[in-house]
Formats: C-alpha cells, sequence, structure tokens
C-alpha cells in the first residue's frame, strides 16, 4: 500500500446517491411454467412503444414496412406489390400490419406509426376513410 505523499489540508470524500430501489426488468428472464390462466399485463412492459414505418418503393408499387418495439428486442418486416390506388390501400394494409405484430404478446402497446418521406393527400384521406377497429 503507497503512503501519502503531502499530509496537507482535510481528505475529502464523495458519495454517490442512488434510490433505495429501482423497477426494472430483471437482467436474465424468469420462466415460469403453469398450467392455469396466463399472467396479467406486466407493469414493467405497459405501454410499450411499438414503431412501425413505412414507405412506398422508387417505383411505387411495392409497399416495405418494418416494426420494432422499443427496447429493439424483436422486429417484423413485411412488402406488398400493391396493384391499385396505392396510397388508399396503403392504410389498411400498414393497420393490419401493426395489429398483428401487436397481438404476438401479452403488452399494452403505444402504437407509433410513421411514413418515410412526405404523405399525398390521398393518402391523408384515407385515414379519414378506414374505419379503424377498435
Amino acid at each position: 500500500m503507497s503512503r501519502k505523499i503531502f499530509d496537507v489540508g482535510k481528505e475529502i470524500r464523495g458519495f454517490f446517491r442512488e434510490p433505495a430501489f429501482t423497477l426494472a426488468r430483471p437482467p436474465k428472464p424468469v420462466i415460469h411454467f403453469s398450467l392455469g390462466p396466463t399472467r396479467t399485463l406486466d407493469v414493467l412492459d405497459r405501454h410499450t412503444f411499438l414503431h412501425v414505418g413505412y414507405r412506398f418503393s422508387a417505383c411505387g408499387k411495392w409497399l416495405l414496412t418494418a416494426c420494432v418495439d422499443q427496447r429493439g428486442e424483436s422486429y417484423d418486416l413485411g412488402s406488398w406489390l400493391i396493384q391499385d390506388e396505392v396510397e388508399t390501400s396503403a392504410v389498411p394494409r400498414v393497420w393490419n400490419f401493426a395489429l398483428q405484430a401487436a397481438r404476438r404478446t401479452n403488452i399494452e402497446w403505444r402504437l407509433v406509426i410513421s411514413k418515410l418521406g412526405p404523405m399525398s393527400p390521398a393518402e391523408l384521406d384515407g385515414l379519414f376513410f378506414f374505419n379503424i377497429p377498435r
């Protein structure tokens, strides 16, 4: 152990403050087996963001979609060949793709749907005329 060279001044010590407890997911997942009903939604995973992005190909014939959860643990990709009204048919396809991805897990999601590029007036009208199930 090394000794101090200068004994001038008082000794300074700093403490780090940290909370008494923290709500966080466990570092290793805990697996439980039960024959009863499934567990209810986990408190720590409630209202997690599900990001859904879409765009049209350069030729305008393909609709490309991708979704990823907030933590980046799972993702899904989709592509469709569009042959009719491009903008208005994209709305129900993207919405159904987002619902299909959200229903795979037992989490209350907050959906974030965004498009890469500007939105056309026909596509915006398609959002209002399409009946979105709740």
